[in-house]
């Protein structure tokens, strides 16, 4: 599978691989074979493309630090994206998108782009993360506030829950929508693969994902 860079004034257009920036192509986050690339870049200031390209290489800090997880997501019956923003203990922000090729619900997109946001962060061995989102429901499932009917969002709540386990200490809270805009932003760039207004001036990665994190074949077990 190739790699597709978009610029907000030229349009989508296949790379090939040998031809892309290898600093860029370092950041990519690995996801096997599930996963093709695309690059958001729009004019203006290098600000936020500095901090996303050098984040394969910056210091997650002291191991006690506490690193801030915003997720959200963008879905229609045809389309569904994923945002995330990383902001490191020092205020520092690292953008994340993913265009989900796979069918969704609501609530399955959500679910998709706090497990995204947790394994870019796990990947990176960021060990204290605070969460947090729009989704009242999604959330009050992780936190075991409300019942999960759903068989298919038992299993994305119980992938959380092991998520969980690989860092020492996680916290996830709801906030409103109007807190959470950087990410509803990059989540509707991914679907429509346009850079959104909020972020001119930034270039950052869209992942294309192609396997959904809980496949309708697969049951979890280890939790009730």
């Amino acid at each position: 599978m190739g790699n597709y860079f978009m610029h907000a004034d030229n349009g989508l257009k296949m790379i090939p691989e040998s031809e892309i920036d290898t600093s860029l192509n370092n950041f990519l986050v690995n996801c096997e074979s599930s996963c093709e690339s695309s690059v958001i870049e729009s004019e203006g200031a290098s600000t936020s493309q500095q901090e996303i390209l050098d984040f394969d290489t910056v210091s997650i800090g002291s191991p006690d630090d506490v690193w801030t997880l915003e997720f959200d997501d963008s879905y229609s019956s045809t389309e569904s994206g994923a945002g995330i923003v990383l902001i490191s203990p020092k205020g520092n922000l690292f953008l994340f998108s993913f265009k989900l090729q796979f069918n969704n619900t609501n609530n399955t997109t959500e679910y998709e782009s706090l497990l995204l946001g947790m394994k870019v962060a796990q990947q990176k061995g960021i060990k204290n993360l605070h969460a947090q989102g729009d989704a009242e429901l999604i959330v009050c499932q992780i936190r075991n506030i409300y019942q999960t009917r759903s068989e298919k969002l038992r299993h994305y709540r119980n992938l959380v829950w092991d998520l969980i386990e690989t860092f020492d200490a996680f916290d996830i809270s709801v906030v409103s929508c109007e807190f959470n805009d950087r990410a509803d932003s990059l989540a509707v760039s991914a679907t429509s693969l346009i850079p959104h207004k909020d972020f001119l001036g930034s270039t950052y990665v869209v992942e294309l994902v192609f396997r959904p994190g809980v496949p309708d074949s697969i049951a979890h077990t280890k939790h009730s």
